[in-house]
């Protein structure tokens, strides 16, 4: 699903916004309810903001290749993270 859909659509359930040259995460991702698996990997993150843990429903979260240096402990321990290869 394109981010232009995931904007219209609430019950997302899976949402890839790889490789998007991204230095933030789009606003209306934490708006989405549904959402069980974001993939934001292969983006120029710095910083994983702390409205991740407004995503109740998320399972499943890749931020590999990106560059977070800070601890992402804060994510619920019911999560799965990627995140290999931050620097």
């Amino acid at each position: 699903m394109s981010a232009e859909e995931a904007r219209k659509n609430e019950d997302v359930k899976t949402l890839d916004l790889s490789f998007q040259k991204l230095h933030t995460v789009p606003s209306y991702v934490w708006e989405l309810s549904s959402l069980e698996s974001l993939n934001l990997s292969h983006n120029q993150l710095t910083v994983l903001p702390k409205d991740i843990t407004k995503l109740k429903s998320l399972k499943n979260l890749d931020i590999s290749w990106n560059h977070i240096l800070h601890d992402v402990d804060f994510v619920s321990e019911n999560i799965k993270v990627n995140h290999a290869w931050n620097r």
